[in-house]
């Protein structure tokens, strides 16, 4: 399971996650495209969503950025 999906599970799917974040559903789904997400986003997904670590935001980040 990659961090989007992660993140998508433990919101209870797409639109629950933009809802609980305030930004789009296309803005979760072009991470997902993606495959990572962007780092101006870890503080608040890490506030909304405690079970997701930021050692996994980072490992996805620099799986597909670096």
């Amino acid at each position: 399971m990659n961090i989007i999906e992660k993140l998508k599970k433990e919101a209870g799917g797409l639109r629950e996650a933009s809802s609980a974040l305030g930004i789009s559903y296309q803005a979760i789904w072009l991470w997902e495209q993606q495959g990572y997400i962007p780092p101006k986003r870890f503080a608040l997904i890490l506030k909304t969503f405690p079970k997701i670590k930021e050692a996994e935001l980072i490992k996805a980040y620099y799986k597909r950025v670096v």
